[in-house]
């Protein structure tokens, strides 16, 4: 019981913090509202040194976006519908995974580089896959 608080201890402590909007520099604010002009319900976190922001576009899908203090996009995260997600991608999960269904995919693109973080579900188990747009297999996690 004890390594299991010490767990939920260090797991809470090391995750990002939630702050407040007038705890977000100006020039964070700024490019946000720049590259996102119609967010709604967005919610700030201090994740290490960067601030990321959570936040819903007109069409419900969630994002999450990472900015470091000089107003620089880092990483940007979008749920995005299966279909969309690259023909190659497809092709590896009905290949490897045909008894799998897909149940949420989210588009990753960090500087030039763009992956597909794509969660997975059949009967049994569940598994978490990333794969680039090129339908290589970067990660996969058992859930």
């Amino acid at each position: 019981m004890l390594t299991t608080i010490a767990l939920i201890s260090i797991v809470c402590c090391t995750s990002a913090q939630e702050i407040p909007k007038h705890q977000v520099p100006p020039i964070v604010m700024s490019s946000f509202q720049k590259d996102f002009m119609s967010a709604r319900d967005a919610e700030w976190k201090l994740d290490g040194e960067l601030y990321k922001v959570e936040f819903e576009l007109a069409n419900d899908a969630d994002h999450e976006v990472w900015y470091d203090k000089s107003g620089k996009q880092v990483k940007h995260q979008e749920e995005i519908k299966p279909s969309r997600l690259p023909q190659k991608v497809l092709d590896l999960i009905r290949k490897e995974y045909g008894n799998y269904r897909i149940d949420e995919a989210k588009k990753i693109t960090e500087g030039l580089k763009l992956s597909y973080a794509i969660e997975l579900k059949s009967e049994k188990k569940e598994l978490k896959l990333t794969v680039d747009s090129a339908g290589n297999l970067l990660s996969k996690m058992t859930d």
